[in-house]
């Protein structure tokens, strides 16, 4: 975005603002859980520019935790729908190109997406048992489905090779982790969808920050100690909620099985993100559970003595 010329979002990690483009913008606003992305926007509409320096190298953390990544997606899907609600009619009437305008719609309307698929989803299974039935069948049918699997497979593979190559140079030998990105994006659809539906009715909710567990390289070791202090996705309902979900997607590629053959298999494969979110939300949960058990305990005399010796 930054190269080709278009609005691009300041994501709070190592970056450099000026004093006067934060007061040109308006200032900081607190009507979105993505505040930094909507201050860039209205820096971009107030006239200003700015750069991305992609060779600069920064230490950061991403998430270690599935209960994590789920908190920070979630943040980001209802804050960015949050910012498309309030910015859209401005960036619509601003005079800055049809395709900033259609970029900026990309860009902050994207996780619309979430709801509409799982929309498709809970609808595909009806659509397949009338089919095998003998009816919507036809040459428009097999138009529709083959434009929405294009449009949703193939372009997300694009972008996925793209990004691959423009980050790393031995980007061929790190495409065999391909296949599971559309995995993670499954799982993550009901994680999603419920910010975007949070946004888009107006809900406000907290600003749930990102656990940072402090872990350098493969340090499962330091991930399961520390993982009891932070215990993302708390939410019961929807952990039962993704593994009913995985149940009907599995199922659906049994019938899909009947109704197309072999390409079942990909749906059986995409139902596994259900599981693995879902089955990671209540592990967080038991294991909080268990951390709040433990420190209900009350200590017995052995235990206060030995404290009280290592403590000397």
């Amino acid at each position: 975005r930054s190269r080709g010329g278009y609005f691009f979002n300041f994501n709070g990690t190592a970056g450099i603002w000026r004093k006067q483009a934060i007061e040109a913008a308006g200032g900081w606003e607190s009507d979105s859980i993505c505040e930094d992305t909507d201050l860039s926007y209205r820096m971009f509409l107030a006239g200003y520019k700015a750069t991305y320096l992609k060779d600069l190298p920064v230490p950061s953390e991403l998430p270690v935790q599935i209960t994590a990544l789920k908190s920070q997606q979630h943040r980001w899907a209802k804050g960015l729908t949050e910012c498309f609600m309030k910015l859209m009619p401005t960036i619509l009437k601003a005079d800055i190109g049809w395709k900033r305008k259609a970029e900026a719609i990309f860009h902050l309307g994207g996780n619309l997406a979430y709801p509409a698929s799982f929309f498709m989803v809970v609808v595909a299974l009806p659509v397949m048992l009338l089919r095998m039935n003998g009816a919507a069948q036809g040459s428009m049918a097999m138009v529709v489905d083959t434009s929405v699997f294009v449009l949703s497979s193939l372009t997300q593979f694009i972008f996925s090779v793209v990004a691959t190559r423009e980050l790393h140079k031995d980007w061929v030998r790190r495409l065999k982790w391909l296949p599971f990105f559309p995995l993670v994006g499954v799982g993550l659809s009901i994680n999603n969808a419920r910010g975007v539906l949070e946004a888009l009715t107006g809900l406000k909710t907290e600003f749930v920050r990102t656990p940072k567990l402090g872990v350098l390289g493969d340090d499962k070791g330091t991930v399961r100690k520390r993982e009891r202090t932070y215990t993302g996705g708390r939410d019961f309902i929807q952990a039962v909620v993704e593994l009913v979900l995985g149940v009907y997607y599995a199922y659906l590629g049994l019938v899909q099985w009947k109704l197309a053959g072999p390409g079942a298999a990909l749906t059986v494969f995409l139902s596994l993100g259900l599981f693995l979110m879902g089955g990671a939300t209540l592990r967080a949960l038991w294991l909080k559970r268990e951390r709040e058990l433990a420190a209900a305990q009350p200590a017995t005399p052995w235990a206060i003595g030995l404290a009280s010796r290592d403590a000397s």
